[in-house]
């Protein structure tokens, strides 16, 4: 759904599968993310909602009401947020991304960016 670009279809699948991960037992969760490619999978889940979320914020689909663009966007930062907490450290790819232009104007973009080059020291 993402490389068709249908961020519905898209957001949907990944909040799934995250929310699957979720309902795991915290051990289950903890063994699952000790593992490198596990790891890899969910951060990766994460940054890409965060994509999704932010591109549906731009109103490249359907132009939103403010008060569900505001909630989108605190989504995505949360789902970034997350990432860069397990891991995400691609302080380039990140700055770089279209999808996240429409977060670059929050305050908390700087924030998240400065998150992620720490956490690639």
């Amino acid at each position: 759904a993402i490389r068709s670009r249908d961020f519905a279809a898209a957001g949907s699948e990944l909040e799934q599968g995250l929310g699957r991960f979720a309902d795991l037992p915290r051990d289950d969760r903890d063994l699952l993310l000790a593992e490198p490619g596990v790891r890899r999978a969910v951060v990766d889940a994460h940054y890409n909602l965060a994509c999704v979320l932010s591109v549906r914020v731009a109103g490249r689909e359907d132009p939103l009401p403010p008060e569900a663009a505001a909630r989108l966007r605190d989504r995505a930062f949360e789902h970034l947020a997350v990432a860069i907490e397990l891991g995400w450290s691609d302080v380039a790819q990140m700055t770089g991304d279209a999808d996240l232009m429409p977060l670059h104007c929050d305050p908390r973009w700087s924030a998240c960016v400065e998150s992620a080059r720490r956490a690639g020291e």
